[in-house]
């Protein structure tokens, strides 16, 4: 999803008078969460940008003090550091298919990443939305 996809002129007060916003009084809660971090992948499915990113969603959704049925949206950058680094021939490890729910990318939780995956291997989730 792009900057100009979820932009709208109605969130943003570009003028006066036009009275109390109407999410006024409402909460958004944010947590920071991290996971480990390593040079090279060891082949691992723990250990993918996948994995270790839902580590972190899990992490930063305690850290707000919040269960997972709270959450009503993701904020998610798909675009990783090692998205060069897969050549075109490798195939996808047998074990990382074996362990999450692949999404039409095939490169998706392993070097980039969207929030269908997060929804499709975070099903503590199921009432967020992208």
């Amino acid at each position: 999803m792009s900057f100009e996809t979820v932009w709208s002129p109605s969130l943003y007060r570009l003028r006066e008078g036009l009275g109390v916003w109407k999410h006024r009084g409402k909460v958004a809660a944010v947590g920071v969460g991290h996971s480990p971090t390593m040079r090279r992948w060891d082949w691992e499915p723990e250990s993918s940008v996948g994995a270790w990113s839902l580590l972190a969603l899990r992490r930063a959704i305690d850290d707000a003090g919040l269960s997972p049925d709270q959450i009503d949206g993701l904020v998610v950058v798909p675009e990783t550091a090692s998205v060069s680094a897969w050549p075109a021939a490798r195939e996808i490890p047998s074990a990382m298919l074996e362990r999450f729910k692949p999404t039409d990318e095939p490169l998706d939780g392993l070097t980039k990443l969207s929030p269908q995956w997060i929804l499709q291997n975070a099903p503590e989730l199921s009432g967020s939305s992208s």
